[in-house]
């Protein structure tokens, strides 16, 4: 049913979107992530709009799955796979079942946990699925973007790849720069709540860096592209390039990306937020949730999907 739906939300979106002349097809995708850098044996953090891109021209029943196919024959067995599976369930008061429950960000997370393939970190909040780990012992901290022990510290170390199949940026690890230089735009904050494995259901505390809630602490992406991203493509750290209806963005390095954001919230706090600035303590007043300072971390080990 799942697979049915995703045909007819395909044939709906291109009933309103021109089709690009260039043949969508494997052999165009597959060359097109070659030319903007990927190759064999890249660890590779991917986040993807594949919507966007439009159908392929062959017989797909699957989306999720032709993409994961062809990323992974290009990275190999020796490649590794990152991919967001975000659920937020502990923000939503809901049980967290890492073999089942569905990313709410990633059509490729959902392909890989619908086939069992890889493994799953167990943040109930932003867990990544990981093809080909460097370990099946790999263990993540609770505490969503610690460097130490976390998954935007994991992919540094790895000097990990960054590829976004889309028309805009998203680039969870920016919340790690946040965490990191302790911005007055968000505070800490521990959500409690129950991870199910099979029959075993463990009692856990997850801890994630919070946006103050208002308007002007929103990241604009307008801004992030504009400020951040552009610069570093003019640069060449960055490759864009058209892809089907929609767009390539590749980084040989997630460290240039989380560095160029660190030099602009070291510049101005809002730079690249909706604005305008606010003080600390006009933000406090607005939202006046305190950090929490009484961490409890613990590291988990990835589970097998």
């Amino acid at each position: 049913m799942e697979n049915l739906i995703e045909k007819l939300l395909l044939n709906k979106y291109l009933t309103v979107h021109t089709v690009n002349k260039m043949k969508l097809d494997k052999n165009y995708i597959k060359e097109q992530l070659i030319k903007v850098g990927l190759k064999k044996g890249d660890t590779v953090l991917v986040h993807s709009q594949l919507l966007k891109v439009g159908i392929p021209e062959e017989d797909v029943f699957d989306l999720g799955k032709y993409y994961l196919d062809i990323i992974l024959e290009i990275i190999g067995d020796d490649g590794e796979l990152v991919l967001p599976a975000f659920t937020y369930s502990y923000c939503k008061n809901k049980v967290f079942s890492p073999l089942k429950d569905m990313s709410s960000v990633s059509s490729l997370a959902n392909t890989c946990i619908r086939n069992h393939i890889g493994y799953r970190t167990l943040d109930p909040i932003f867990s990544y699925v990981i093809v080909n780990p460097e370990s099946a012992e790999q263990r993540f901290s609770n505490v969503s973007f610690d460097l130490e022990n976390g998954m935007a510290g994991y992919l540094s170390k790895k000097n990990a790849k960054y590829l976004m199949i889309g028309d805009l940026i998203y680039f969870t690890l920016l919340l790690a720069c946040e965490q990191q230089l302790h911005t007055y735009n968000r505070f800490m904050k521990k959500f409690s709540g129950i991870t199910k494995i099979n029959d075993t259901e463990i009692h856990s505390d997850c801890y994630y860096y919070c946006r103050r809630y208002c308007d002007n602490t929103i990241l604009d992406l307008s801004k992030l592209t504009r400020i951040v991203v552009d610069p570093l493509v003019s640069a060449g750290k960055v490759k864009y390039e058209s892809f089907g209806n929609s767009h390539l963005y590749y980084c040989t390095d997630v460290n240039i990306m989380m560095d160029a954001y660190k030099e602009s919230l070291n510049r101005d706090l809002f730079e690249l937020l909706k604005g305008p600035a606010l003080s600390e303590s006009d933000l406090i007043k607005i939202d006046p949730e305190k950090d929490e300072l009484d961490i409890n971390r613990v590291n988990y080990k990835i589970v097998k999907l």
